[in-house]
């Protein structure tokens, strides 16, 4: 970690923005990788930086002793580590337990008790001083190519975990509003088309297929994504029975609420695609770039499909708002290794999870 001391105000954009927005003039603590990316952002003689090491230490004489983990990562991230805090907790029986993430994730861990509270990355460094100590679970399972995100946060943590099932709740209130949408007594199949970074997206124009030959299947079809991401149908591609969400712009709460009342799920590597373990939701997940084996492996409902080619598994991190390595794909702008899994091969194995 480094604390980074700015002079002027810093707007914050692109991959390490989300609810940041304008960074304040003052010190603030943030993973090494963002710290340096902001730095570099600022304005010439405006940054100043000091690196604090992976655990920073604050007030050890603080009752109860509270420790402070940062993750800056998206939900997926998160998921991953919520099974791996219950083991912890048990480890430091007498701290409180609080998480240093992005504003836009606290909804995460509503009305779960994981921590006693959820604090905005990044850290003002005036805090430090209210932490027994604070430690860092940035690069955690990103450096961890051959392991499941679960055992690498795990090891991080010097824990053990045995279920590996994340931990996320749905209320019954919740519930019942996601039954508003659905509109049929077809079975019924969630979509995540597209991911945060494009290498983990499967093509547009094959996604089309799976959705219409699951409509011609029998399933009601719900598309899920952030607005945007879906292009309008023409008029001559709308379905009764296929439901393009991202135009309602649901909250991630109601979409997890509406997934939860799914009886399958198809999606790219991405936060939905694990949420279902924690939903118990069968789901087929589609793998290009990272290995299923890192994600899914510990996930008994979900299966997992890969497709082929010399750079399977590149294990591409966008980084620099390069979405794609150095290879073809930055030039097509998709992952030929997704592109290469067929919507046949799809549909049918989503058609297979019928109940």
């Amino acid at each position: 970690m480094h604390i980074l001391d700015l002079t002027h105000p810093l707007t914050v954009g692109g991959s390490i923005g989300g609810s940041i927005g304008v960074l304040a003039p003052g010190e603030w603590l943030l993973s090494d990788q963002n710290s340096f990316e902001l730095a570099l952002l600022a304005d010439r003689d405006s940054a100043r930086l000091e690196n604090k090491g992976t655990v920073v230490f604050g007030n050890i004489e603080t009752e109860p002793a509270k420790i402070l983990l940062m993750r800056s990562g998206a939900i997926g991230d998160l998921l991953f580590l919520t099974p791996v805090i219950e083991e912890y907790k048990k480890t430091q029986p007498k701290c409180t337990f609080h998480l240093c993430c992005r504003k836009e994730h606290f909804p995460l861990f509503e009305n779960t008790t994981l921590f006693d509270s959820l604090v905005p990355y990044p850290l003002n460094a005036s805090e430090v001083k209210n932490y027994w100590f604070i430690r860092s679970l940035e690069n955690v399972m990103e450096l961890a190519h051959d392991t499941h995100a679960t055992d690498a946060f795990a090891t991080a943590l010097d824990v053990t975990v045995a279920d590996y099932k994340p931990v996320y709740i749905v209320t019954d209130e919740e519930k019942s509003l996601a039954k508003n949408w659905i509109t049929s007594n077809r079975p019924r199949v969630g979509i995540q088309l597209a991911a945060s970074v494009k290498n983990r997206n499967y093509p547009l124009d094959l996604w089309a297929k799976v959705i219409f030959g699951l409509d011609d299947r029998g399933w009601e079809v719900f598309l899920f994504g952030h607005p945007g991401q879906i292009p309008e149908f023409a008029p001559n591609m709308v379905r009764t029975y296929v439901h393009n969400m991202t135009t309602e712009k649901l909250t991630f709460r109601e979409s997890a609420a509406l997934l939860s009342q799914c009886n399958a799920f198809v999606g790219v590597d991405s936060a939905l695609l694990h949420l279902c373990h924690a939903l118990d939701v069968p789901a087929i997940g589609l793998f290009g770039a990272f290995s299923w084996e890192t994600r899914t492996a510990k996930a008994p409902l979900t299966h997992a499909l890969t497709g082929t080619g010399e750079c399977k598994n590149c294990r591409w991190h966008a980084k620099n708002g390069l979405h794609f390595p150095p290879m073809p794909c930055r030039q097509e702008q998709f992952c030929s290794v997704l592109a290469s899994i067929t919507p046949e091969r799809i549909v049918a194995k989503v058609d297979a999870l019928r109940p």
